[in-house]
C-alpha cells in the first residue's frame, strides 16, 4: 500500500485497486513499520491512528490551539510513535512525546527534552537466532480421538509465546500464550481435526525479535474408526480391531474399543468399517491400504459375526455393507479347480483351488478303473485362493494306507459344498 497526503485528506493506494482510497482528514501521516497504522494530525490539531486493516481510528493526543505536532517518528517493532510537539506549526522548538500503541500502556516519560525540533529511529537490533525447536508435539503426530489436550515442550534460547491455529503479527506485540522452561499444555481439543502450534521467540517485553524467529508443526486428533492412530481408516485398522476382539483396558497403541464400551466387540470392527478410507491426517498415505486376496478368510468371518449383530444404526449398518464389499471385491467370483503343479510329478504335487464362498473341502483321488486311491479331508475353509504350497492340496502320491502308487494317469475330485470339478493328474517314477 501507497499512503498519499494532499491537503486535507490522507489517500491509500492498494496495489490491487486502481483507484486510492481516503481513509481519513488529516496531514503530516508516517506508517507503522509493520503496515498497520498510520499516524497523522487530524484537522483539529489532535494527533491520531488509522488502523489500514480495520478501518478505525483513534486520538493520541487531544487537540490543543497551544500545541502543534511537527514530526513523528515510530519504533521499529510499531509499539510507539514519537512526536515532537510545537507550540505553533514550523515551531522551532517543541517537547518530545513517546505515545503506546496498545491502549492502557503508558507513555514513556521524559525529562529534560524540551527543545525537540524533529525526531528519528533507529532501524532494527538484529537479534542472534533463538535456536526454537518444538520438541513435543513432533511434525505429523497423530493422536487418539479420546485426546482432548496436548502437552507442548519447546528448546529455545529466549523466551518465547505460543498460538494454536493461530498467527504471529508480522512484528510489535506477540501476543498468545507464554512458553515456560516446563511442558505447557494446548487443550480443548476435538477429534477429527488438524491443528497447527506456532512458537515465536520474543523480547522481555513480549515483543517479537528481528529478524521475526518462528516456527510450527501441526499435528492430527483423528477421529474413532482410525482405530490405529495413523491418519487413514483401512485394513489395517479392521485388522488392529480384530485381533483384539474380546479386550479391554488400556492398549499400546491406537484406540481399538471404538465405540468407547470397555471392551472390543464385532461393532467396533463396524463402525470401522463404515469409515473405511478417510484420510484424517494431512501427511497420511495417499490411499487406504485394501485387503488382498489372502484376507479373504478373515473378512469371510467378520462379514459371519456382523451379520448376528443388530445393526440398529445406520453406522452399523453401513459398515456390515462395507465389509460385504471388501470380502466381494477379495473372494474369487466361482469356485474352481486348478491344475496341479507338478504334472507329471514325482513323488508328491500340490492342487491349488479357488473358494467363492465358505466350504467344506474334500479332494479324492481315483485310479482310471474309477476306484479311490486317496481321500484329502482339508475341512470348513473361508472363501480364498487356494494356490500356493502352504494352502493347495497335497498329495504325496501314496493311497490311503501309506502305500505308494504306481505311475500312471490318476483323477483329482474336488467337492466344495454342491461344487464338484475334476482334472487328471499323472505319476511319473
Amino acid at each position: 500500500r501507497l499512503a498519499i497526503g494532499m491537503p486535507g485528506v490522507i489517500y491509500v493506494l492498494d496495489s490491487t485497486h486502481a483507484e486510492p482510497t481516503a481513509v481519513r482528514a488529516g496531514t503530516l501521516m508516517s506508517w507503522s513499520p509493520d503496515g498497520r497504522w498510520i499516524a497523522y494530525v487530524d484537522p483539529d490539531g489532535g494527533f491520531s491512528l488509522h488502523n489500514v486493516h480495520t478501518g478505525h481510528s483513534r486520538n493520541l493526543l487531544k487537540p490543543d490551539y497551544r500545541r502543534f505536532v511537527v514530526d513523528t517518528a515510530w519504533a521499529p517493532n510499531s509499539a510507539r510513535v514519537a512526536c515532537s510537539v510545537g507550540t505553533h506549526p514550523g515551531s522551532s522548538s517543541g517537547v518530545l512525546r513517546i505515545l503506546p500503541i496498545k491502549p492502557g500502556d503508558d507513555e514513556v516519560p521524559l525529562t529534560g527534552l524540551r527543545a525537540a525540533v524533529s525526531v528519528s529511529w533507529p532501524g532494527y537490533t538484529v537479534s542472534p537466532p533463538s535456536k526454537l525447536s518444538i520438541v513435543r508435539p513432533h511434525a505429523g503426530a497423530v493422536f487418539g480421538a479420546t485426546t482432548t489436550c496436548v502437552g507442548i515442550s519447546v528448546e529455545s534460547g529466549a523466551l518465547w509465546r505460543w498460538r494454536r491455529n493461530g498467527y504471529f503479527p508480522a512484528s510489535g506485540e506477540a501476543g498468545g500464550s507464554p512458553g515456560s522452561d516446563e511442558q505447557v499444555t494446548s487443550g480443548g481439543l476435538s477429534p477429527g481435526r488438524v491443528y497447527t502450534i506456532r512458537v515465536a521467540a520474543v523480547d522481555d517485553h513480549g515483543d517479537l525479535i528481528y529478524p521475526r524467529d518462528v516456527t510450527s508443526v501441526t499435528f492430527t486428533v483423528t477421529i474413532p474408526a482410525d482405530a490405529n492412530a495413523d491418519g487413514i481408516v483401512d485394513v489395517r485398522d479392521l485388522t488392529y480391531v480384530a485381533a483384539n476382539l474380546g479386550r479391554g483396558g488400556d492398549f499400546e497403541s491406537g484406540e481399538p474399543d471404538v465405540d468407547g464400551s470397555g471392551a472390543v466387540r464385532i461393532e467396533d470392527l463396524m463402525l470401522v468399517a463404515a469409515h473405511f478410507g478417510e484420510r484424517i491426517a494431512p501427511h497420511a498415505a495417499a490411499a487406504p491400504s485394501l485387503p488382498t486376496s489372502d484376507s479373504a478368510g478373515s473378512l469371510d468371518e467378520w462379514v459371519r459375526r456382523a451379520e448376528g449383530v443388530s445393526a440398529h444404526t445406520r453406522e452399523l449398518q453401513t459398515g456390515l455393507a462395507t465389509l460385504r464389499r471388501l470380502l466381494a471385491s477379495v473372494a474369487p467370483a466361482l469356485t474352481a479347480l486348478h491344475p496341479n503343479y507338478p504334472n507329471p510329478f514325482n513323488p508328491e504335487t500340490w492342487i491349488p483351488f479357488d473358494l467363492s464362498t465358505t466350504s467344506v473341502v474334500t479332494i479324492t483321488l481315483y485310479d482310471m478303473r474309477g476306484r479311490q486311491v486317496r481321500r484329502l479331508e482339508l475341512g470348513a475353509l473361508p472363501p480364498g485362493r487356494y494356490r500356493d504350497k502352504a494352502r493347495a492340496g497335497r498329495w504325496d502320491g501314496r493311497n490311503d494306507v501309506g502305500e505308494a502308487v504306481g505311475s500312471g494317469v490318476y483323477i483329482a475330485e474336488l467337492h466344495a459344498g454342491s461344487h464338484v470339478e475334476r482334472r487328471r493328474v499323472v505319476i511319473l517314477k
